[in-house]
């Protein structure tokens, strides 16, 4: 007995000297001294009490090198796995377990579009804001070059790839994804129409004609949003979801100055979804909230302006149910061929797998017979890089709107105030225009034109 319990105090020992030991080795170090070529003049970083970095540089440039190298310092996992949910990509780190997770998210095109999203920006995206974002991505890759990866990378036996342009649209992606409620809601709305009447869509404030009600069975618009919440569940990545602001004119206020609160009280995670940086050069100063492995805040103040965002949660998807046989659907009295493509799935200790991509013109086959229009994925031109830079160096509230006017997809409310007295809160959005006839809040008809 006195020989067991030795063995188990000895256990307890061990276990508690390892896990110090991988605490104090996980913890990041806030004292360090890099040399880069990507950097031309002495950056200085100053971490405070909350561990919030203080990065003071010679120019923008080099700032941004600074803030991706300690963002990813302090939050490459996360960074990898959101980009990674954007793009369909996390069958490639966790093997078979994801694979009807990266083949939901293939269908529904962020992959697709973030390709297009990178060559539209490469090749007219505005000069400062397309080197302020590869600065970004060097001061990432700088760290990634260092070899030392967080934990979970040991634990799976793997390492990160390297960052470019198009995983901060596959980032742009997920925030996309994470926004739009209609992968949910649309289904279930679907279903209380085809099996209640009417009174119960006034209870939940929603009105639908009759005119372009078509026959959708009940289990598939079941199937389709219990599909997707199971989907959601596996993800390894919270999403972005809930956030309030609000913005009170100095008219209204004892200091006769502008207040302005911006909560963007997303779902609990650790580490936190949001990173706080303030960055400083001789013509910028703005401290501001990242999302992981974007470079430009979509929170944040200078001293003299403040901005922030909220969900807009406008209806920008909307669902179709069409009519197929084959490789062909009906539409406006003619069979047209199915777009098909194929993408490859790299999957972890397995072999890789093809899958087609299946779209009318409406948008991907997402289920059995139901397309998807999404505004995000429908527009390539997708300026938010070019939003979120232009709120952290805007003089004025003139040039915030023209930021605010930038965004099409993810919805925002964008809120803004200013040491002038100056307030707004913009739409910011490509609202869809549909016809009198159709019923966007459930299933609509995909074979007439008028739909």
């Amino acid at each position: 007995m006195r020989k067991l319990l030795g063995i188990v105090i000895v256990v307890i020992v061990f276990v508690f000297i390892a896990g110090y030991v991988f605490v104090i080795n996980s913890e990041t170090n806030y004292e360090f001294t890099i040399t880069s070529n990507d950097v031309t003049e002495e950056v200085r970083i100053v971490f405070d009490d909350m561990a919030v970095p203080h990065i003071y540089a010679a120019n923008e440039s080099d700032a941004m090198f600074a803030l991706g190298y300690v963002h990813a310092s302090e939050r490459l996992w996360q960074m990898d796995l959101i980009r990674r949910a954007g793009g369909g990509e996390l069958s490639e780190l966790f093997g078979v377990d994801m694979i009807e997770n990266d083949k939901y998210l293939r269908t529904l095109g962020m992959k697709e579009s973030a390709e297009k999203c990178t060559k539209e920006f490469e090749e007219n995206g505005p000069e400062e804001v397309i080197e302020a974002a590869v600065a970004y991505l060097n001061g990432v890759n700088s760290f990634i070059d260092e070899g030392d990866f967080p934990i979970e990378y040991t634990l799976l036996g793997s390492e990160p790839a390297k960052f470019d342009v198009e995983d901060l649209y596959k980032t742009a992606g997920f925030m996309g994804y994470s926004f739009a409620m209609a992968f949910k809601n649309e289904p279930i709305i679907d279903w209380i129409q085809s099996n209640f009447d009417s009174t119960y869509m006034a209870d939940i404030a929603v009105t639908l004609s009759n005119n372009t009600k078509i026959p959708v069975s009940g289990g598939d618009a079941v199937s389709i949003s219990d599909m997707v919440m199971e989907l959601d569940e596996r993800l390894p990545v919270p999403q972005f979801i809930g956030s309030n602001s609000w913005v009170i004119s100095g008219e209204k206020t004892k200091s006769g100055r502008v207040v302005f609160a911006n909560d963007a009280h997303m779902v609990f995670s650790s580490p936190s979804v949001w990173y706080e940086a303030h960055v400083v050069t001789p013509e910028l100063e703005y401290y501001g909230n990242h999302l992981a492995g974007m470079p430009f805040p979509p929170i944040g103040h200078t001293l003299t302006h403040s901005w922030g965002i909220t969900m807009f949660v406008n209806d920008d998807i909307d669902m179709y149910k069409e009519q197929i046989e084959g490789d062909k659907y009906f539409y406006d009295g003619k069979w047209l061929d199915l777009d098909i493509s194929y993408q490859t799935i790299v999957v972890r200790d397995s072999s890789d797998i093809v899958i087609p991509i299946k779209k009318t013109h409406h948008g991907p086959i997402i289920m059995d017979d139901i397309s998807m229009w999404w505004a995000y994925t429908k527009y390539p031109k997708n300026l938010l890089n070019e939003a979120f830079y232009g709120f952290s160096r805007a003089h004025d509230i003139v040039d915030a709107k023209k930021s605010a006017s930038l965004i099409h997809a993810p919805g925002l409310n964008i809120m803004y105030g200013d040491s002038e007295g100056n307030i707004a809160w913009w739409a910011s959005a490509k609202l869809p225009i549909r016809g009198d006839s159709v019923d966007c809040k459930s299933f609509i008809d995909g074979t007439k034109a008028s739909n």
